[in-house]
C-alpha cells in the first residue's frame, strides 16, 4: 500500500462494498426462515396432549419441547426479517449510488452509516442469534424425537441431533472466529 485509503487504492465504492455483503444477509435469511418453517411444521403438526402424556418425564419434555421450539421460530424468525431488511437497504443504496441523482458525498455518507458502533453492533448481535439457533434448533429436534418416537431409540436420536447441534455451533464460531481474525481485522486497518 503506499498510504492511499483502501477504497481509493482499490476503485470500489463503498455502495459496491455494502452490495456484496447484503447477499450475503440474504443467504442467512433464507436459511433462518427454513428452520423456522422446519420447527413450525414440527409445532403444528405434533399430537401430543399434555394431558395424556404417562410420566412427569415426558410432560417435562413437552414442556421444554414447546418453549425451545417458540424460541427457535421467534429467533429465526427474528433474523430472518431483519437479513432481509438489511438486504434490502443495501441494494436500494447501491442503487442509489449508481443513479444520476447521487449527490457527490452519497458513497461517504453510506460508510459512516453502515460502519456506525451501533449498526455493526447489531449486525454482529443478528450473526450471534443466527448461530446460537441452530443449538435451539437442535434441541426442538431431539425433543421432538423423544416425544414421538419409542423410548430408548427416541433418546438416541434426540442424543444425536443435541450432538450435532454443537458441533455445528462450534465450527460455525469457530470458522467465524478464523474469518475475523484472518479477514475482517486485516482489512479494518487498511481502512
Amino acid at each position: 500500500m503506499d498510504g492511499k485509503p483502501f477504497l481509493e487504492t482499490h476503485k470500489k465504492p463503498m455502495s459496491a462494498v455494502v452490495e456484496g455483503l447484503t447477499h450475503s444477509q440474504g443467504s442467512i435469511a433464507l436459511i433462518s426462515v427454513m428452520l423456522a418453517g422446519f420447527a413450525f411444521q414440527g409445532f403444528t403438526t405434533q399430537d401430543f396432549d399434555y394431558d395424556e402424556l404417562p410420566s412427569g418425564y415426558l410432560k417435562s419434555v413437552y414442556v421444554l419441547f414447546s418453549i425451545t421450539t417458540s424460541l427457535t421460530i421467534a429467533s429465526f424468525l427474528f433474523v430472518a426479517v431483519s437479513c432481509s431488511m438489511l438486504e434490502q437497504n443495501g441494494l436500494v443504496a447501491r442503487s442509489l449510488a449508481i443513479s444520476y441523482d447521487a449527490h457527490p458525498d452519497f458513497d461517504v455518507s453510506l460508510k459512516e452509516w453502515y460502519m456506525t458502533p451501533w449498526f455493526a453492533s447489531f449486525r454482529r448481535n443478528l450473526i450471534y442469534l443466527f448461530t446460537s439457533s441452530f443449538f435451539t434448533f437442535s434441541l426442538f429436534v431431539a425433543l421432538f424425537c423423544v416425544l414421538k418416537l419409542p423410548s430408548v431409540i427416541g433418546e438416541i436420536c434426540g442424543a444425536i441431533f443435541l450432538v450435532m447441534g454443537s458441533v455445528i455451533v462450534a465450527s460455525v464460531v469457530r470458522n467465524n472466529k478464523h474469518f475475523v481474525r484472518g479477514v475482517l481485522l486485516k482489512s479494518k486497518a487498511k481502512v
